[in-house]
């Protein structure tokens, strides 16, 4: 799907980290030195970030949205709707951006929704945020995009444990002169290449699914942990991401020179610069941000923005930012939006 929806502004961006840090360098126990300098670059991730005990997904980002919200100077009050994309919530039931409106202390008269998207989400926030101010019931829509990857891993399973990470971000979309073009693609045949088979109704948890079992690699999971066939899902991402930026560039009749920054979601360096090389895009103009995050899902591309920020990127002339998200669904989202006039936050940490 293609679609362009006008009167949009991004007016801010904030991302928060946790505070917790474990260095790749500490796991040489467990792979040995020389596999981990191996990982460390074909991965480019030095350190990651972890939540505490009993910190959730929603509690970053909420840090995030506190900061965002003070630092532009916003009325609450004029908080009209809040979008929380995310496959970490804080309960099945009810939706985790209820339980934020209430924390924020927002209005009870905004419209809440919880989307259930990992490394695509940022884009699908954006877009739903748009359609409500679009619609006419909004003219500001906070967007909140966070994940808490490492509580779902299983610490024997050595392959996720060096390149997920946690993180939470706060986007505020509003009534504004600029276009936005978005793209979507929805692959649901290949849903099951990155899942947690059990823990929904599909298959609950028990003592059957919490039996753990070593694959051909050696990284022990049970079916109550994330699993990630990472053959297939790299080779999702370096046919479909492509296909995508392509889409996008055409769709809003930009070539690939004219774009200021690709904004691509942060899944690790190898495909970070496969992706360059398949699209002859200069990698200064893709750059990796994951270096001491890790992957950090649905909080990827924003985060990426405020690490940029902090290392001293100039965004006031870039009207042309590309975003472009892919993984769980699988699918792909992307947008291209206007950032010269958003003011963007360098990562908090809580």
């Amino acid at each position: 799907m293609k679609v362009k929806i006008d009167g949009l502004h991004i007016a801010g961006i904030a991302s928060c980290l946790p505070k917790t840090v474990k260095e790749i360098d500490s796991l040489a126990d467990v792979f040995g030195e020389k596999q981990i300098r191996r990982l460390k670059k074909s991965t480019g991730v030095e350190r990651l970030h972890l939540v505490s005990d009993g910190q959730t997904a929603s509690d970053l980002c909420i840090a995030a949205a506190e900061h965002l919200i003070s630092e532009l100077k916003i009325e609450k009050e004029s908080i009209d709707g809040i979008v929380f994309v995310s496959f970490s919530p804080d309960y099945k039931g009810p939706p985790t951006s209820t339980v934020m409106q209430h924390k924020l202390g927002l209005s009870e008269s905004v419209i809440a929704f919880d989307i259930t998207y990992g490394c695509s989400a940022y884009c699908y926030g954006l877009y739903q945020a748009s359609m409500l101010i679009k619609a006419g019931g909004c003219r500001r829509v906070l967007v909140c995009t966070g994940d808490t990857q490492t509580r779902m891993i299983n610490p024997n399973d050595r392959a996720m444990q060096v390149i997920v990470g946690d993180a939470g971000t706060a986007t505020i979309v509003e009534t504004g002169n600029e276009t936005i073009p978005f793209y979507f693609k929805t692959v649901g045949s290949h849903y099951n290449d990155l899942i947690i088979p059990a823990g929904g109704y599909r298959q609950p948890c028990s003592a059957e699914t919490a039996e753990e079992h070593a694959d051909d690699a050696g990284n022990i999971r049970s079916q109550n942990d994330l699993f990630m066939d990472g053959m297939e899902v790299m080779n999702f991402a370096l046919t479909e991401a492509p296909l995508a930026v392509n889409e996008l560039l055409s769709f809003a009749g930009l070539n690939k020179e004219s774009v200021d920054l690709y904004a691509m979601h942060q899944p690790n360096k190898l495909i970070l610069d496969h992706l360059a090389i398949d699209l002859e895009i200069n990698p200064e103009k893709m750059p990796v941000g994951l270096q001491n995050t890790g992957n950090t899902a649905s909080a990827t591309i924003p985060l990426l923005l405020s690490i940029l920020k902090e290392r001293g990127v100039d965004f006031t002339s870039m009207n042309k930012v590309l975003c472009c998200g892919f993984g769980m669904g699988l699918s792909v989202s992307g947008a291209v939006v206007d950032l010269n006039n958003t003011v963007i936050f360098n990562p908090i940490f809580a």
